[in-house]
């Protein structure tokens, strides 16, 4: 991060001079503020919801609807042609096991992210409407794919309970790794003990097995934790990480990523206390150019079909997404884990 005394005339200039911030900023990060990448990368964290959940708006039951589900979808695809993003890490993305078509990454792939590489694993199946839930990152063109062939040693999965799990993969970008963390945390781990250990031996061993750099790790997903707990701050500590939505919170009501406001939340888990439980974390280095709250807006299109639910609109998924874009510190051969 900048130094402070730096940073303060810096902002100074953009406000005499009417400088661009972004510029301020990329000028000190070049000019000994440390090595890092020439181009920030857009990060976006998404669940798609599985549809496994009871609504407790309707007796109407979504399990296994696939035309629910590509309604669903095609908001998902509009938000996603606007902003386009370098990597997205996208839970519980589900595909029907003997259908060609009722495939998220087959409909996402016939629109916004036609000209992106998937890489996914398996987390479990369901057998009453053969389907198989995944996690899965979408990787854009403008980063390099010099890892995207990845070998079974590149890529790793760690189980969370039943049906969860920490997907590990890697991309390349300028000529360094970064390290990608799909998470999705299953209610039964939800509140235990173990799953910062669990996390924290998980990308370590991936980290050693690559000979990755912690700098350029990136960790994202369905991460409900508490945010002043013990555990979660020693976790983040011990690995140098912080999250990259905290400087862009100070209104706490903006940053809600699960909050009944989306009625299939509402559906699910009720009127309950809201909160920011779809985050990115990423090393103490990197810089965090924006980060911010996205597809938490309903569409009022076929009021009919929404009303079938117990909704009054269609909302993109179950909890709203989060995007940041940030900036990687290159690595020292000596930071290299081995």
């Amino acid at each position: 991060m900048p130094h402070k005394k730096t940073m303060f005339w810096c902002l100074l200039l953009v406000v005499l001079l009417g400088a661009s911030i972004g510029g301020c900023v990329n000028t000190f990060l070049e000019r000994g503020g440390g090595r890092y990448d020439k181009r920030a990368i857009s990060i976006q964290t998404l669940s798609l919801f599985s549809q496994r959940a009871q609504s407790r708006l309707s007796n109407a039951s979504w399990k296994g609807q696939w035309l629910f589900r590509r309604s669903r979808l095609e908001l998902i695809d509009a938000n996603l042609r606007k902003i386009r993003p370098d990597l997205i890490f996208f839970q519980e993305l589900m595909k029907e096991t003997d259908s060609p078509t009722r495939s998220d990454v087959v409909i996402l792939s016939a629109g916004a992210l036609s000209d992106y590489s998937w890489r996914e694993v398996a987390i479990r199946d369901f057998a009453d409407t053969e389907e198989t839930e995944f996690l899965s990152i979408a990787v854009g063109t403008a980063i390099d794919a010099g890892l995207a062939a990845a070998t079974p040693r590149q890529e790793k999965l760690c189980k969370l309970g039943s049906g969860g799990g920490i997907y590990a993969s890697s991309v390349e970008s300028e000529g360094s790794g970064i390290y990608l963390f799909d998470v999705n945390v299953s209610k039964e781990t939800e509140n235990s003990s173990e799953l910062f250990s669990v996390l924290q031996d998980c990308i370590i061993s991936y980290l050693k097995e690559v000979h990755g750099c912690p700098k350029r790790v990136i960790i994202a997903g369905f991460l409900p934790v508490q945010e002043k707990g013990k555990e979660f701050n020693h976790f983040l500590s011990y690995l140098q990480l912080k999250d990259a939505a905290v400087e862009f919170c100070s209104t706490p009501s903006q940053c809600h990523t699960a909050t009944s406001l989306n009625e299939i939340f509402l559906a699910t888990s009720g009127d309950i206390t809201p909160n920011r439980s779809d985050r990115i974390l990423v090393h103490d280095s990197a810089y965090v150019y924006s980060s911010t709250r996205n597809f938490d807006v309903g569409s009022d299109r076929d009021p009919e079909g929404a009303k079938r639910f117990g909704l009054t609109k269609f909302w993109p998924t179950e909890r709203f997404g989060w995007l940041a874009s940030i900036r990687f510190s290159k690595c020292d051969s000596d930071e290299i884990i081995k």
